[in-house]
């Protein structure tokens, strides 16, 4: 395959064929693609994106396969395999039957990431989710039970991909990709479950969802409808999973408008309650 012609300055938007919290996804050629991280994501965490994904490759999974970082005015950027498609969710559609089918296929394919040891030298989960509780902006009782769960818990070995979500997933020909590996690493599926669990429930609240509670009961269905399926596919227990939320809930709290807050801290205070 030709190698691609790198750009000297940031592609023209006609090239953007993906957008996200961390940066654009280019199309450099018909294979080839480069995601430009935004100015303010430092070198690190696009070689923690590079390392996971070359991880989750070698374990047979469908990914963005990295060719190299590379360095374009005041940003990086990743070059990658071109990945074409909708998101999982737009691509079964927003209905019954599309968010079962979007559930099963998004359990099947964490299944698949945590079916064996990892073989990367990522970030330990427990470390990062250390750092993450010690810096939550939660109350303090609730950060010491959280740092308790953690400090018993077991460190594990699986690639975790840290924020598998239906934003994640891409529904390409060859069958669904997981992007965005950046806050990869390596340590218990019980908490990555915990994590996807967690985003389903609180994640991205539209306005309607916010005014109207009733609306809500379609997510915690959904997340409950996850974990089975998880469960029955991996064949790990639901009561192991659930020993994570807390700590992973904590550690998603860092003052960011990414979730919907009045409804994660009620969870964190009954899970913080339960602890005691």
């Amino acid at each position: 395959m030709t190698e691609p012609t790198l750009p000297v300055d940031r592609p023209p938007d006609s090239q953007i064929i993906g957008r996200g919290e961390s940066g654009e996804v280019f199309g450099l050629d018909e294979r080839t693609a480069l995601k430009l991280f935004f100015p303010n994501i430092e070198l690190h965490t696009v070689e923690r994106e590079m390392l996971a994904s070359a991880a989750a490759f070698r374990q047979g999974l469908l990914v963005g396969e990295p060719i190299e970082i590379v360095r374009i005015g005041d940003r990086h950027g990743l070059v990658m395999r071109r990945l074409d498609g909708p998101v999982l969710l737009r691509k079964v559609g927003a209905t019954p039957i599309g968010m079962t089918v979007a559930l099963i296929a998004l359990a099947r394919w964490h299944t698949r990431l945590h079916a064996q040891p990892a073989d990367v030298a990522l970030p330990r989960m427990k470390a990062v989710l250390t750092h993450q509780v010690a810096v939550s902006v939660v109350d303090a009782s609730s950060i010491a039970a959280a740092a308790r769960v953690l400090r018993d818990g077991a460190d594990g070995d699986r690639l975790c991909h840290g924020d598998l979500h239906f934003g994640n997933i891409i529904a390409t020909p060859d069958g669904l990709a997981a992007i965005d590996w950046a806050k990869a690493y390596v340590g218990m599926a019980e908490a990555d479950v915990a994590r996807s669990e967690l985003l389903i429930r609180y994640g991205s609240y539209g306005r309607f969802m916010r005014r109207f509670p009733p609306a809500r009961i379609l997510r915690h269905v959904s997340a409950e409808w996850y974990l089975l399926w998880y469960c029955l596919l991996s064949g790990r227990r639901r009561r192991d999973i659930l020993r994570w939320r807390l700590p992973v809930a904590v550690a998603w709290m860092q003052g960011q408008a990414t979730m919907f807050v009045p409804g994660l801290t009620r969870a964190i205070a009954r899970m913080t309650k339960r602890q005691r």
